[in-house]
């Protein structure tokens, strides 16, 4: 099974004292015909997770800056000229969904 949660929001805060508060609001649920297998379910959905987290001061999107710098530009063309059209093609979809709903 897929895991359930590949990325988790979280928000950091900054307390008196230099410290810091990091705080995931989780809501997982799962039922069943008594407790026991209502947390049986749970521990069969849930999986251990691990959060990256950068530490305070560092950007996590240094991690991929660059990452396309040495591809092919013809094929970076064709990725744009490809979403273009599918944004384009959404748009109308969407103009032509409001027109029928007027």
């Amino acid at each position: 099974m897929a895991s359930l949660l590949t990325r988790v929001p979280i928000t950091v805060e900054a307390t008196a004292g230099g410290r810091f508060v990091a705080r995931a609001d989780l809501k997982l649920e799962a039922e069943g015909t008594t407790a026991e297998a209502a947390v049986a379910q749970l521990q069969a959905r849930a999986e251990p997770m691990s959060l990256p987290v950068a530490a305070p001061g560092q950007n996590p999107w240094l991690a991929v800056a660059g990452m396309w710098k040495d591809t092919d530009p013809e094929l970076l063309a064709e990725w744009r000229k490809a979403i273009e059209e599918n944004r384009q093609l959404q748009e109308e979809e969407d103009r032509l969904r409001e027109e029928s709903e007027s």
